[in-house]
């Protein structure tokens, strides 16, 4: 007898034809709060990724600024006391956005609205699904999902609508995942 399937698993692995799908829901935050299984494993990875290579896994643009200080304070409220980030000398700089992404499990990228897009900012990438931040730094969301065939067509005008209808207080979690022919979780 088998195991029943996660409930993730219903929702990512569809009967066929492919389709895609935004996999948002209503989150308590749970995502973001650090896990201790994450601490023994992901974290280590995480920071030694960011210190070999800060400047491929971190960045922040000077308009990213005010964005990070509200990420570091979302994951201070997640966290508690546990987690505290102030900003350093040089302010709300890359140097901090590293800090957090050494510190808080998940990969996380800042977005600012722009007409009817969003650009980004800034963020930590520690575990793409081969894209660089690098890459797509600065750039709309809807170039940055260009690669992807047909997603802008299929889904870009849901996800603009989504983002910009976010209200603070609310968390939302998307789950997304990928096949690769590695364990590695850094596929840059």
């Amino acid at each position: 007898m088998s195991a029943p399937a996660s409930p993730d698993y219903d929702r990512l692995l569809v009967e066929p034809p492919f389709r895609f799908d935004m996999a948002i829901r209503r989150s308590a935050g749970a995502f973001f709060r650090n896990d201790p299984r994450a601490t023994e494993t992901l974290l280590p990875e995480r920071q030694e990724l960011l210190r070999k290579h800060p400047d491929r896994h971190a960045a922040l643009r000077p308009r990213g600024r005010e964005l990070l200080a509200e990420a570091a304070g979302l994951a201070t409220d997640l966290n508690g006391s546990s987690l505290t980030l102030t900003p350093g000398p040089g302010g709300w700089d890359t140097a901090a956005c590293r800090i957090l992404g050494g510190i808080w499990e998940p990969d996380f990228l800042l977005l600012r609205p722009e007409g009817d897009d969003f650009i980004l900012e800034g963020g930590v990438l520690c575990f793409p699904s081969s894209w660089s931040l690098e890459e797509k730094l600065g750039h709309p969301l809807r170039w940055i999902h260009e690669p992807v065939p047909t997603l802008n067509a299929r889904l870009g005008g849901r996800v603009g609508t989504f983002l910009q209808s976010l209200k603070p207080g609310i968390e939302w979690e998307r789950v997304n995942w990928g096949i690769a022919g590695t364990p590695l979780l850094n596929l840059h």
